[in-house]
C-alpha cells in the first residue's frame, strides 16, 4: 500500500464522484486532482462529491486555504458542481475544511464536513444501495 496517494472514481449512474487521500494533504495535488476530474468525459455537470480525507496528515497555512477557496469557487461557477461532502476523522482535518468553506462567498451551502459515510450520504441523499456502492468504492480506492 502506497504512503501517499490520490484516487478518484465517478459513478457515472449515480451522478456520484468519490475521492480517497491517504498521507500528506496538498493543496496543488488537489487542484490537480481537481481539474482532472472536472474534465474527464465521464464527468456530468451536478454531480455529488465525497472527498474523503480520513487518512491524511493536514498542514495547510492560512493563506494556502484561502487560494484554493478561490479556485474551488471558480470552478463550482464552471463546471455545476452540486453538494461536496468531505470526511474527516481529526479535529484539524475538520477546522481545516470549515476553514476552507469560510472563504466560499456564493457556495457554502453546498459543502459540509461529516465524519461518517453515512451521514454524509444522507446529507448528499443517497439511497441505502447507493450508499453501500460508494462504501465499497472507497475501500477500493484505498487498497490502490
Amino acid at each position: 500500500m502506497k504512503t501517499n496517494s490520490c484516487n478518484y472514481k465517478i459513478l457515472k449512474n449515480t451522478k456520484l464522484v468519490l475521492q480517497y487521500y491517504r498521507g500528506k494533504y496538498d493543496i496543488p495535488e488537489a487542484k490537480a486532482m481537481k481539474i482532472q476530474i472536472l474534465e474527464a468525459p465521464s464527468y456530468k455537470e451536478n454531480s455529488d462529491f465525497i472527498i474523503d480525507i480520513r487518512d491524511t496528515t493536514i498542514s495547510i497555512d492560512f493563506e494556502s486555504i484561502k487560494a484554493f477557496s478561490s479556485f474551488v469557487e471558480n470552478y463550482l461557477e464552471k463546471n455545476k458542481i452540486s453538494k461536496t461532502a468531505i470526511l474527516t476523522s481529526s479535529p484539524s482535518q475538520v477546522a481545516n475544511s470549515v476553514t476552507l468553506f469560510s472563504f466560499l462567498t456564493k457556495h457554502k451551502n453546498y459543502f459540509r464536513v461529516f465524519n461518517s459515510l453515512s451521514a454524509a450520504a444522507q446529507w448528499i441523499g443517497l439511497n441505502s444501495k447507493e450508499e453501500h456502492l460508494a462504501q465499497e468504492t472507497l475501500l477500493i480506492l484505498k487498497e490502490r
